[in-house]
């Protein structure tokens, strides 16, 4: 008669190993996951903000070139010449010449960037300020946010997010 075996096959020792390693491995690639997609849907909302912060860059030079014009500042947006329309990422861009620290600065006009819901992964409609607080030696200072304004960081109003918000508009740009 044959003599019995004894022990675990070698296929068996494998799958006893096996199932932990892929458990550990499930574990990483899931821990990976839960860190990751959140970072990269604040970094693609981040990268469509950018876009308003391009067609306020183009308001800015046109209220800019407006003022060196005719001395004083336009009324409205389409006096100012730029496109205040919806395109791209963008609802609508506006010049409020009587805004006086509608984003917690005292302004001589506000730049309102108003962002489509379609960038934010909840639907909403995010607006940030680009303010004008003063005109010196005739050209004009922009500020998009001066100490710790509250419309940059707090959203009930449907203000954008600090996260979202682009390094350069944040009070403490360090973080």
């Amino acid at each position: 008669m044959e003599q019995e075996k004894k022990g675990l096959s070698v296929p068996i020792i494998l799958l006893i190993i096996a199932i932990p390693l892929l458990l550990v491995v499930l574990a990483v690639i899931g821990i990976l996951a839960a860190i990751a997609i959140p970072a990269y849907q604040d970094y693609t909302v981040r990268a469509k903000v950018m876009e308003g912060m391009a067609r306020a860059e183009r308001a800015k030079s046109a209220i800019a070139e407006f003022y060196a014009r005719t001395g004083h500042l336009p009324a409205n947006a389409a006096i100012a010449g730029f496109d205040s329309s919806a395109s791209g990422n963008v609802q609508s861009v506006t010049w409020d010449p009587e805004a006086t620290g509608e984003a917690s600065v005292e302004s001589m006009g506000d730049i309102v960037v108003t962002m489509s819901p379609k960038i934010s992964p909840n639907n909403a409609s995010y607006t940030f300020y680009v303010s004008l607080v003063s005109i010196e030696n005739g050209l004009p200072i922009w500020e998009c946010n001066i100490g710790n304004a509250p419309r940059l960081e707090a959203n009930s109003d449907g203000t954008l997010p600090r996260r979202y918000t682009p390094i350069s508009c944040r009070p403490d740009p360090a973080r």
